[in-house]
């Protein structure tokens, strides 16, 4: 008796506990443009928009009252700021100030990095403007989550066992 599986397949799949198949956090990057100003921002109008790994979009209003120096949690602060990696600055203040997001600088570019890993964190971001500004921020979509033991299908590892029937062993 084959109980059935005659002509059935079995997958085996082994998963890696190392390397990229570990849980990793998304980032995204935010860009301050080398002729950016605080006069570039419309006062509580541009806004930066990141998008948690629950899907709810948190926003930033700029406030160009308040020192970049200052951590906010829901407006980037450009007072005082006389230089775009001042301005770089205050977005990561603000960041690090509120939500589900780390935030790290480094000259002009604001490294945003989901709190917690998987691929839930790989959401979109945007800038929004006032009409007729540019201020000059370029901001990336979250990339680079990953789950381990994730539903999506494997690409690796994997072998192919087919059976055919049942053979009853020989026990001599």
């Amino acid at each position: 008796d084959d109980n059935g599986l005659s002509d059935m397949y079995l997958y085996l799949g082994c998963g890696d506990t190392a390397g990229d198949h570990v849980a990793a956090k998304a980032e995204a990057t935010i860009t301050v443009g080398a002729t950016t100003t605080t006069a570039s921002f419309a006062d509580n109008i541009s806004r930066i928009t990141l998008t948690d790994a629950g899907g709810t979009q948190r926003q930033f209003l700029v406030d160009r009252d308040a020192r970049y120096q200052t951590q906010s949690g829901s407006a980037f602060n450009v007072s005082g700021a006389a230089t775009p990696a001042n301005i770089a600055t205050g977005i990561k203040n603000a960041i690090n100030g509120a939500h589900s997001f780390v935030a790290t600088v480094s000259g002009t570019v604001v490294t945003v990095t989901q709190s917690a890993a998987g691929v839930a964190g790989n959401q979109s971001n945007f800038f929004t403007d006032s009409p007729g500004d540019s201020a000059g921020l370029t901001i990336t979509d979250f990339t680079g989550g990953k789950t381990k033991g994730t539903s999506t299908a494997m690409t690796g590892g994997k072998f192919l066992l087919r059976t055919t029937g049942f053979i009853v062993p020989n026990d001599a």
